[in-house]
């Protein structure tokens, strides 16, 4: 048997039946032997289709496959590989190296630099290492993350392998050690349950949990699964909602379910997209990786696989005061926050269509105020939004994996420039007809970075222009939408389309028409948090969001 059926089998074993990237002679013997089960997805560049398989893995349950050539081919996508790992997505990134060809035409050391990247990485010198494809896989899976498997270009002219390779099979067994602290230390105590994201197929699991045990929650900008007749409390942070940042600031036993917000830790995001109030309060994590838990002394972190192992066994009760006081807090504070800026009302439209429609549509964005802006309004339980490493454009990307993985209509948005960035993966859309409804948002300005100028007291310039385009030339079935009435009154209308189209904004070149307002959690708001003063709370004044 060849390497490159071994190869391919694993795959198809596996139930993946697609694969990403673009083609290179370093990696001719793999995509020559591909078999015809298997459909092979190119966009043109090897960063989105990193960013779009790392989409298709998580919305599978399985890991994303992107095949690439060495030199130019690995370097670009070697930024897909760190999304992969900040974002807690499932990637596998395989290409071919042979350390003699150091010196080779747009060669360079992957194997090296890669391992300052991800700690997975995994190279087959020889037909010894085969099971390191079983590994890469497994861990790519587990830990929903990135690695990197390097194959030894050699192997490709040896005939006779034998096939060890084996299906592991998942046994699920329940950890009573976890079980009993969390039953103990969670029940009757004013307990918040807070949701991050977790696997894909995790979420029936929670659903029942909460259900079962009727208890509040809340969600974070990475896990807003919203669970109909229970007591949700809104989502945390500055561009979430006042009644979330009450019950966690009252809150005495927090359980965070999945990953908050990855990598961003840092003091500018943490509010933004992180748990925060928690000081002095009793944590615990169910995670898939303890590096990307929430930082805290009183952080109680348990690693599993699968959430199954605990959720569906956990029991817990909270107390009736509890209930009716966050019930209280709710009716006063559950609300969406207010929209400011021209950005904000187009936005906030699109979020009211979308649950007055009860539209079962996942939504993605690209990075950048219309990013903020979709994340402080919209509330679908499929919001597939980065908040850590990847680029501008990003939306067309991940649209495309979630059409692949789900087969339903997707709903991206974007920035002029993210569209300019990503022009390839928006031709792929076009020229394969892809059912989506693109909204871009044109203002020839790089919104963030303008109102982050605003905030420093620094005049925009023209190294914040976007470059214009031709629309109108370039898309097709677009619409085009000068006021917020407008376009208010055509999206009630036309909440969906069964076919492509793009809904073009014009917002003007003021820069104040794209600014995000936020929640100003500085120590009087934290004082009327705690003092129940809910007048001063939903008083308080917004500000400009800026990087």
């Amino acid at each position: 048997m060849k390497f490159t059926d071994i190869f391919w089998n694993f795959l198809l074993k596996r139930g993946i039946y697609k694969v990403f990237g673009v083609p290179g002679g370093a990696i001719d013997n793999i995509l020559s032997s591909k078999p015809k089960e298997i459909e092979w997805i190119n966009t043109g560049h090897e960063l989105q289709d990193g960013f779009l398989a790392q989409i298709y893995g998580n919305y599978t349950n399985n890991v994303g496959i992107l095949i690439v050539t060495t030199g130019p081919g690995i370097a670009t996508a070697i930024s897909a590989l760190k999304n992969a790992d900040s974002e807690a997505n499932p990637l596998m990134i395989i290409s071919t190296y042979e350390k003699s060809h150091i010196d080779n035409f747009q060669y360079w050391d992957i194997l090296d630099i890669s391992k300052k990247i991800t700690k997975y990485t995994f190279y087959i010198k020889s037909d010894k290492d085969i099971d390191l494809i079983q590994k890469a896989y497994n861990i790519a899976k587990k830990y929903t993350t990135g690695v990197l498997l390097l194959i030894n270009d050699k192997l490709f002219i040896k005939k006779n392998f034998t096939n060890n390779l084996s299906l592991i099979s998942n046994n699920t067994v329940v950890n009573n050690t976890v079980l009993k602290t969390l039953e103990n230390e969670l029940t009757n105590k004013n307990t918040l349950i807070v949701l991050g994201k977790g696997k894909f197929y995790n979420y029936n699991s929670v659903v029942q949990f909460i259900k079962r045990n009727k208890l509040p929650y809340i969600t974070t900008w990475k896990g807003r699964y919203i669970i109909p007749n229970t007591l949700y409390c809104g989502r945390i942070g500055t561009l979430g909602n006042h009644s979330a940042n009450y019950a966690i600031y009252h809150a005495t036993h927090i359980l965070i379910i999945g990953d908050v917000s990855s990598s961003l830790v840092s003091n500018f995001y943490l509010d933004k997209f992180s748990v925060i109030l928690i000081k002095n309060k009793k944590v615990f994590t169910l995670t898939h990786r303890k590096e990307i838990a929430v930082k805290s002394l009183n952080n109680s972190i348990f690693e599993l696989e699968f959430f199954e192992q605990i959720l569906d066994k956990l029991s817990i009760s909270v107390s009736e005061t509890w209930i009716k006081f966050l019930t209280k807090s709710n009716l006063l504070l559950l609300k969406e926050l207010p929209a400011i800026s021209e950005l904000e009302k187009y936005i906030s439209i699109a979020a009211k269509v979308y649950k007055k429609h009860k539209l079962d549509v996942p939504v993605t964005t690209g990075v950048g105020n219309h990013w903020y802006g979709v994340g402080k309004f919209m509330e679908s339980n499929t919001l597939e939004s980065s908040t850590n490493w990847a680029s501008i454009g990003v939306s067309f990307a991940n649209a495309i994996g979630l059409y692949y993985a789900t087969g339903k209509h997707i709903w991206a948005f974007e920035g002029d420039g993210g569209t300019i960035f990503s022009l390839n993966t928006l031709m792929y859309i076009i020229n394969n007809d892809l059912p989506m409804t693109v909204t871009i948002f044109i203002n020839n300005l790089y919104s963030a970075v303008s109102s982050s100028f605003t905030m420093k007291g620094m005049k925009s310039n023209d190294t914040n222009n976007v470059p214009n385009i031709p629309w109108l030339r370039m898309l097709p079935n677009c619409h085009i939408f000068n006021s917020v009435k407008e376009y208010e009154k055509y999206l009630d209308n036309s909440p969906i389309s069964t076919k492509l189209r793009f809904i073009i904004i014009n917002l003007g070149n003021r820069i104040s028409d794209s600014h995000i307002y936020e929640i100003n959690i500085n120590k009087e708001y934290k004082i009327n948090l705690k003092n129940s003063n809910f007048k001063k709370i939903i008083k308080s004044k917004l500000v400009i969001k800026s990087e």
